[in-house]
């Protein structure tokens, strides 16, 4: 044996759509979820195990059941406890595409790295039976312009890459984004990838 790694993992079922909202495991939910930034207020940025799961306890206290990560791949940590905890997750990777908004942003690497590291993003993530969408991004500056079409459209595909080509996992383009349905195909059944805010679980 050269290697060996052992991961845990969910199985389950997800449906979305007008009229259905969002059905986990043949069971409607309503999301009640919050936008979670990954620092944790006074203690910064750097991963606290507890700090993490106490965050997660407070949430579940108040009644949240979803979490929006922002605006970067989410520590393994805060996933791992989304996971026991019964959270669902919406992972996200940027909050910037090609427009930038600070002077040394992703925005000058986006071009030559985002279709590799969004790839990279799903695939490590992709056993977390908590995530349940997929973004490419929120707070974009391509959201609503004919411009951001182009330029989600390969990042649609780096999630399907990401994901192996899994049966019953499906990426679509929100259309506040692409504003022409038509732009990227729909594949299966399952997890949305999204560029601007959570879909509503009424439909």
């Amino acid at each position: 044996v050269l290697d060996r790694y052992l991961t845990p993992f969910g199985i389950r079922t997800i449906e979305h759509g007008p009229g259905i909202g969002f059905v986990l495991n043949g069971r409607r939910v309503r999301l009640q979820g919050v936008c979670n930034h990954h620092d944790l207020g006074a203690l910064g940025a750097a991963v606290n195990r507890r700090a993490t799961e106490r965050q997660l306890e407070i949430l579940k206290r108040m009644g949240a059941n979803a979490i929006r990560t922002s605006h970067n791949p989410p520590s393994p940590e805060l996933l791992e406890a989304a996971d026991r905890m019964g959270f669902l997750v919406m992972a996200e990777a940027f909050d910037e595409w090609t427009m930038g908004k600070v002077e040394q942003g992703y925005n000058r690497y986006f071009a030559e790295w985002s279709e590799r590291d969004l790839a990279d993003f799903v695939r490590r993530d992709r056993n977390h039976p908590s995530i349940v969408l997929w973004s490419a991004g929120n707070e974009i500056g391509e959201q609503d312009t004919p411009e951001g079409v182009p330029v989600l459209r390969p990042r649609h595909q780096a999630v399907h890459d990401g994901l192996g080509g899994r049966a019953g996992q499906r990426v679509r383009e929100q259309q506040h984004l692409a504003l022409a349905p038509q732009a990227i195909d729909e594949r299966g059944t399952g997890v949305l990838l999204e560029a601007h805010h959570v879909l509503d679980a009424d439909g």
